[in-house]
């Protein structure tokens, strides 16, 4: 007995002598920095004065964490564990051990925070294990919210994320899993829904290499940013597009042209088209009518010319379509097709026909040529322009 009081005591570990009534008999000398009372003020005192318990209550137990106050009324967690105390084959009371586990209980605590942030989370995170086999080892649930697909897809398939990755985007998210990629920057990919549709993500990588630098662990968070890829193209279209007839506008033009002239090289066909009547139906009808002239020009140019060419509104009555990587008889098939549906559009519209002015530019190559294509088509428009009026006289 007095060697397990007298031994140097582990230095969080509280050692205490409980008699059959409760009575602290012994305890070891670092109670005064464990709970601020010296041995001297807890011997002789009830047990439930600091643990809070009866001694029958105790005598029942084996192991308990409980919340204790210090003398300084700091309040501690401390792991407990009780053993009977022998004597001649008798029940003399009980060894209590205290060990103060406040720390680790702060560390749960924050882990336990810390997890239900991650499992709260909108974003999806997640921890990719790839050696020795590729396996999630941490997924949140909002990967369902996001993607459709339940946690246990995920699991019976680690490369779920991967399969389902829009086609132009692969590339790019396999990267994320390569060790010589830069992490340093954001992976943004379109990743298929479960119900069929392409969301935007973006990832932000956490990579982890052994010590012969080979990537084993990726850490990710994932963002939906299809709200913010939906308002990225409303703002293009606004930059891009004419507000009146919906047509591609000047800037856009301008971005093509430069693509062509200094990045890609190929056969090109440029129209421009000038409106001869739009003054006189501005003066004659007012502006009103003169915006509905310019409308149903631009539905004309669309309903002959589909996404695949470029038409655009430049001026108030100026139009430009670039025809790509098309032959010259194509490019000169498309003009006389554009000329006849303007007469087929007049014949039903005579109280406001579609008169415009039409000249064509062609070149076997674009790069440094495209400026040249359009002076050639300009020019032509308005020999065009001035046989009309000839024609007149």
């Amino acid at each position: 007995m007095s060697l397990f009081i007298n031994k140097e005591p582990i230095s969080r570990e509280l050692l205490i002598v409980v008699n059959n009534i409760g009575i602290i008999t012994k305890a070891t000398s670092n109670c005064f920095d464990i709970l601020g009372y010296t041995n001297i003020e807890m011997q002789n005192a009830n047990i439930s004065k600091y643990l809070n318990y009866t001694i029958d209550d105790l005598i029942l137990m084996k192991n308990l964490n409980v919340e204790i106050s210090r003398k300084d009324g700091e309040k501690l967690f401390f792991d407990i564990h009780i053993t009977p105390l022998i004597i001649d084959n008798k029940n003399e009371g009980i060894y209590i051990s205290i060990i103060d586990i406040s720390k680790y209980r702060e560390i749960e605590n924050r882990e336990k925070i810390f997890f239900k942030m991650l499992q709260n989370s909108k974003d999806i995170v997640c921890r990719l294990e790839l050696v020795p086999e590729i396996k999630f080892t941490y997924l949140s649930p909002s990967v369902e919210n996001i993607m459709g697909y339940p946690l246990e897809d995920y699991v019976k398939n680690p490369m779920l994320p991967f399969d389902i990755t829009h086609p132009d985007d692969k590339k790019r998210q396999y990267e994320k899993i390569k060790g010589d990629t830069d992490f340093s920057k954001l992976f943004e990919v379109r990743m298929k829904h479960k119900d069929g549709y392409y969301i935007w993500v973006e990832d932000y990588i956490i990579p982890t290499f052994n010590e012969k630098e080979e990537l084993i662990v990726v850490e990710s968070i994932t963002r939906n940013i299809q709200e913010r890829k939906e308002l990225e193209l409303r703002l293009e279209k606004i930059g891009y597009y004419d507000n009146l007839t919906g047509l591609l506008n000047k800037n856009y033009l301008l971005k093509e042209m430069d693509l062509l002239n200094t990045k890609i090289d190929i056969p090109v066909g440029i129209l421009v088209c000038d409106s001869d009547n739009l003054k006189s139906v501005n003066d004659s009808l007012g502006h009103i009518a003169g915006d509905e002239l310019i409308k149903s020009t631009g539905k004309l140019l669309q309903s002959v010319f589909n996404s695949e060419y470029v038409v655009s509104r430049t001026g108030g009555d100026e139009f430009v379509i670039i025809l790509k990587n098309k032959p010259f008889i194509e490019v000169e098939r498309l003009y006389h097709k554009l000329q006849i549906a303007i007469e087929q559009y007049n014949k039903s519209n005579s109280d406001m026909p579609i008169n415009i002015s039409i000249g064509l530019g062609y070149s076997e190559t674009s790069i440094n040529s495209i400026e040249s294509a359009l002076n050639i088509a300009d020019s032509n428009m308005y020999k065009d322009k001035r046989q009309k009026k000839a024609n007149l006289f």
